[in-house]
Order: C-alpha cells, then structure tokens, then sequence
C-alpha cells in the first residue's frame, strides 16, 4: 500500500542506550513510520580500517522495525570520516585556489574530501559495499540517501577542489568535451583577453577565482564540471547499492537551488526519488512563496512525489527562529500540498554537543515532552486518516517557468553585472503566479512543453539550438511564449554570438531584435507604457527592474514603449503570432506585483489560464493549493500569519464541500483559520 512517509532523523550511536526504546515508543505513538539512520556515523561504523561495527545499527533498525517504522539509511560519506583517514590518506583532503590544503574538520568547508582522491574513493567503496552487503535483505531497509546536502565548499567562488587529482579529471572533461585543444582555443576564445592560448591539455589549470575576470568559456566549464564531478560521485555509490540490494530505494538529500553547486535536474536523473532538507524559518522569517517555489521545483524533477528529508522542527542554531505554534504542522501541509510523499522531521533531539549544539530538534537538551513533540503527534493522527485521501490525488499546472543551470552558472560568473541574479527573476515570476493562486511547474529547457499552455522564459542568457526550436515548436502548436530580457545573448560555450541581433536564433519567433539597452542606476526615472488598445494591460504603466532595452520591430505588434530618458517612445513590449500560438518579449525585468498584474489582466481574464480558486478579499499570507483525484478534489488552505484570518473563497463552480466535519453544497466558503493554521476542503 502507497503511504505518506512521516518521520524524524534520528542519531541513536549520539544517545545513551537506555534512552533508545523510550524514542521508539515515542516515535511510535507519533505515528511516524520512517527514520533516517547513520549518515554521519563512519566512525562508529568502521572505526578502524575495514573492521565493521553494524551490531548497534542492527539493534536500532529491529528495534524500529518491530514498531512498524522503516528506516532510510545514510551512506556516510558527507561528514568528517573516521580519525584514521587522515593519519593515513592526508592528501585526501581538498586544496583551495591559493594551494591550501583544508584541514582534518571543517576549516570552513562542508565537504571534507576530494571526490577525485583514489585513496577516499577507494575507502568510500568499501564502507557503502559492507554496509548495502549486510542491509540488503533487511525487510525493515526501505532505502538509502547517498551522502548529505553533496555541494561543494562554501563560499561558491572557493571552488575547491583544485588539488593535482582534480586539475587532471578536469582537463579529461575538457579533452572529451572539445577533442583536440584547438578546437578549445576556438570554441572558448582563449586568443581573446585575457589571453590564454594552449598548446597541450597540461597547460590547462582550473579557472580561480573571481571568475568574472576569467576566460567566460572555461569558467562555465568550470562550473559544469564541479557539477558533474559530485553527480559522479553519488552514481559511483548508488551503483554499489544496485548492483548489491537493486530492490532498496535511492536517494540524496539536496538543497535550495540557489546554493548551485550541482545542476539537480541531471542528478536526479539517478535517483529513485528526489529529496529536499527544507528549513523555511533558518535565520529570518520565511517567504512562504519561495518556499512553495522550490517545492513545485523538486516536484517536478523527476514528475512524482518528493521527500523532505529534513524539515526544520526547531530552532537552526542560535541565530535561527523557533517555529512558531502551529508552523510545524503547516510546513509539512504546504509541503504535501504541493507534492511531497513524506516528511522527516530534522532532528529527533537537539544535541548538548558539537557543531550542531543549538541545531533544536523536535526534543530539546532537558528531553521533555513538549508542543513541538505534540504537534507532530497530531500531524501524525491526521496523516493516519487523511494519507490515502491525499495520495489519490496529484498536484496539476497549465503554466510552467523554466529554469536552467547554464544560466544561474553563466549569470553568476558575471558577478551582480545586472543587479539581478537570475533566481531573483524566477522567483519574481513564480510570486506573479502564486498571488493568483495559479499552479506552475518549475521544468529543464530540455523537457516537453506541449502539456502546458503558456510557458514563461526568464533571463534565458546562454541558448542552445535545440531550445530555440522547442520554444518555436511550442509556439507553433499553439503555447504562449513569454520572456524577458537579456534572451539569448550566448551561445552553449559563454559566448556572445557574433554577427546576429538578439535575441540571437530567436529574432524571427518574437519578430523583434534588440537595438539598444541599458541599466537602470536610478529608480522612478523610467516607465514602460502600454498602450490604450493593448491586450495586456490597457494604458497603464510599471517600472521596470534594473535593465531595459529598446527593440526594433521587424513583424510584431508593438504593446508597451519605453517613457522617460532618451529611450522615450521606442518598442519595449511586443507581441507575436507564431503558426497557432503568441510570443510575447519584455525588453526588461518586472517587479513581482507587474507580473501578478500581468498574469491576472491577461492570462487569466481571457481564460488562457485559471486559478485554483480566489479569495473575495485579496490577502498574500493565504496560500490555496489544489490537487485533483478522479472524482474529488483538495483544496488546502494555508493561513502564513501569525493572527487568524477569514477567509473567503470563491470556488468558481458548485462543489459538495466537506470541511469541519461539515457537508455543504455551494460555490463559496467562508472559513475562519486560525494563526499558521491549514484547512483541507474535499470538493466532491
């Protein structure tokens, strides 16, 4: 049978012995059916070279298993290994770009290895073979997660590692990439400054940091290649996992996007299911948009049903915030709204010890019960009688936004060139949609877009050739197309294309090219009219953000010029017919609340698109999620405040409601929601 996973991670080699069976019972009578196990626990596991200590872990897993609560088991290569590595393998350790070697310990790093090392490779197959040998006919072994939250050292432009290992797999990427050297030289302009022409593979070094003063060509390699080095290493272990257990679930743990270490679209690729450590209140109050965002993003990766393998349940450290009463309870709704099929709390008891001392758990140091343990509780009644209900249903979207690694790498490098990083210009999006409670998926340029009717297209900096026909297929078919700016300025290699107008392999979709543009150093001095006969917001005017182009109209329909300044009066929105469908181009970024307006005046007016329901009284601290199944719908309705609310919802059609254990047939509800609060409505 199909379940929502609910559950804690849980440390019990950190515990005394006698506290274990008390956790059990309590996780138990929280109704938690899983627990994540052992990522950070090589020590214990193997604490002298291949001599194995699985007895405590055996122990635990039973004594969990008896109480019907499976456990996921961490492959734990993600923190500090066992003392004697180092003593024996010190050259295992990352160097950084001025030739330090990290230090044994963090020394400001998360990872504390080289993936390239042979001598860590070779200890980190061993441990994942003994471990995935002795698991893989345990019944109570749903999984694994594959390290934990892989990314390299931070800050990101550190870029470790640039040991002589690294530099040697990098100039193998590089030779299988480009063939011959000259056609890196070409490809990438190294005769262009700053100079930097190659005449053998060996000469080639790893760009340091800061990259904007780089060759553009090889720093995105760069990037790529970190990337695909820490994909690498996680298939090199879930491969050890197959090849021995093949029936045990894969998985690894990620983090936000915006931390782009690792494009999570082609790991995911290798995974069972993805998974996400979500921790909404980690040192300032939450956006519960970006929130929802990302989980749309995870959802999407691989099409099905997510795991939030860490959900904050306490204060993340001293600089953190307690979640409130009721938070909790909500973050584990907002995330199964929006498609996880489960839930670990992060952690069971907060640690008197360590880097993670103040990390709060859902316990705290005195070990008392307390409203943390208790709402987790009743989340788990709740799920025991709502999980099927819910898992009937799936989370559907009519728009979709895209999102591509080569251009949160590309934008980057460019180091705040623009003022606007490129997740700042899909969030913006996002929020547009999310205010009028229209559904969206978060997809890879390379995925089919004909299942959506409008697909949104944000600071698409570097475009390929197969992208661009897509957008044109799309179109052609009868999409709605919609971008802004800075549309494919380069190509696949970072470069600036030579000799076409922008938007470059585009031109003849949108029927516009970019004649001018530039920056706004000064706001309120520069509007973008539309016009009084325009589809899309009739007369009215917005602000544009931080760039603005001027375009020239070569078979479009001019919507919106430019006001104020010397652009004054030239194209700066257009529109196209293209086969059956539109393309629209934004010569700038937009604010969120343009886009809403945007969305709401034209997508939604003419029914190109709809919300999953509206609220009589606009209020952006109340999400409204749907999910439909084959003969009910779900409707979630999340209270983000923390005072009660009324709210009420227009349903657009008659609908058998059931909600407070109530039955009634109509087409609006008035709910009253308590602070953080969640009501779930059965449209039948």
């Amino acid at each position: 049978m199909k379940r929502i996973f609910l559950g804690t991670d849980y440390y019990p080699e950190q515990w005394p012995r006698d506290f274990w069976s008390r956790d059990v019972k309590l996780m138990s009578d929280a109704k938690f059916n899983v627990v994540r196990l052992a990522e950070f626990a090589w020590a214990q596991l193997e604490p002298k070279p291949e001599e194995f200590n699985f007895d405590w872990l055996d122990e635990i897993i039973s004594e969990l298993g008896a109480k019907g609560i499976y456990t996921v088991l961490g492959t734990p290569t993600g923190t500090a290994p066992p003392i004697w590595f180092p003593k024996m393998y010190p050259d295992a350790f990352p160097v950084d770009d001025t030739g330090h070697r990290l230090r044994f310990g963090r020394d400001g790093a998360w990872m504390f290895y080289c993936p390239h090392n042979p001598n860590f490779m070779r200890c980190v197959e061993r441990i994942v073979r003994k471990m995935a040998e002795h698991y893989k006919d345990n019944s109570y072994v749903y999984g694994w997660q594959i390290d934990n939250e892989i990314q390299w050292p931070d800050p990101p432009f550190h870029m470790v590692c640039y040991c002589d290992y690294t530099k040697e797999e990098f100039r193998k990427w590089l030779r299988e990439k480009y063939g011959s050297i000259e056609n890196l030289n070409k490809k990438c302009g190294t005769f262009s400054f700053p100079i930097q022409i190659y005449e053998d593979w060996g000469q080639i070094d790893p760009p340091w940091p800061p990259l904007f003063q780089m060759n553009r060509g090889l720093a995105l390699d760069w990037l790529r290649f970190r990337s695909d080095s820490l994909i690498k290493f996680v298939e090199f272990q879930a491969n050890i996992i197959r090849s021995v257990a093949p029936h045990q679930k894969i998985t690894t743990n990620l983090v936000a996007p915006h931390l782009w270490h690792i494009d999570q679209y082609k790991l995911s690729k290798i995974l069972d299911f993805v998974s996400y450590d979500s921790y909404p209140k980690h040192k300032k109050d939450p956006d519960p948009a970006t929130i929802s965002w990302i989980y749309d993003w995870y959802r999407t990766m691989k099409n099905e049903g997510f795991w939030i393998m860490e959900m904050q349940s306490g204060m993340s450290a001293i600089l953190g915030m307690m979640p409130r009463p009721n938070e909790i309870r909500k973050w584990t709704y907002q995330a199964i709204a929006h498609g996880a099929t489960g839930v670990l709390y992060f952690c069971w008891r907060t640690k008197p010890w360590g880097v993670e001392q103040f990390w709060h758990g859902i316990l705290g140091h005195d070990n008392r019960l307390n409203r943390r343990y208790f709402e987790v509780c009743k989340v788990g009644e709740e799920l025991d009688k709502l999980g099927q209900i819910i898992l009937g249903t799936k989370y559907e979207a009519e728009a979709a936004i895209l999102f591509s690694y080569n251009n949160v790498w590309s934008v980057e490098i460019e180091k705040d060139a623009y003022g606007r990083r490129y997740i700042d210009d899909v969030l913006s999006i996002y929020k547009g949609f999310w205010l009028n409670y229209v559904q969206t998926d978060t997809i890879e340029p390379t995925r089919d877009l004909t299942k959506y009717k409008v697909v949104f297209v944000p600071f698409h900096y570097i475009i390929t050739e197969e992208e661009a026909s897509s957008f044109k297929r799309f179109v052609e078919n009868g999409g709605i197309l919609i971008a802004d700016a800075r549309l494919a300025v380069k190509d696949k290699y970072n470069e600036a294309f030579l000799g076409q107008p922008l938007p470059a392999l585009l031109t003849d979709l949108f029927g516009v090219m970019v004649c001018d543009y530039d920056l706004i150093t000064e706001e309120g001095k520069r509007f973008i009219k539309f016009k009084e006969d325009s589809p899309i917001l009739p007369g009215k005017c917005f602000s544009p953000t931080v760039w603005v182009e001027s375009l020239e109209v070569i078979d479009a329909e001019v919507l919106a010029t430019h006001v104020g300044t010397w652009m004054g009066g030239q194209p700066a929105v257009t529109m196209k017919k293209y086969g059956k469908g539109i393309a629209i181009y934004f010569g700038s970024f937009l604010p969120s609340e343009a886009w809403k307006s945007i969305i709401c005046n034209y997508l939604i007016s003419n029914g190109i698109i709809k919300s999953v329901a509206q609220l009589e009284t606009e209020d952006p601290e109340i999400e409204i999620v749907r999910r439909r199944g084959e003969n009910y719908d779900l409707l979630f309705i999340i209270n983000h405040s923390s005072s009660p609310k009324e709210a009420n919802i227009n349903l657009k059609d008659v609908y058998t409601v059931e909600v407070n254990g109530e039955t009634l047939k109509t087409s609006r509800v008035t709910l009253k929601i308590g602070s953080d609060d969640v009501k779930i409505l059965i449209l039948r």
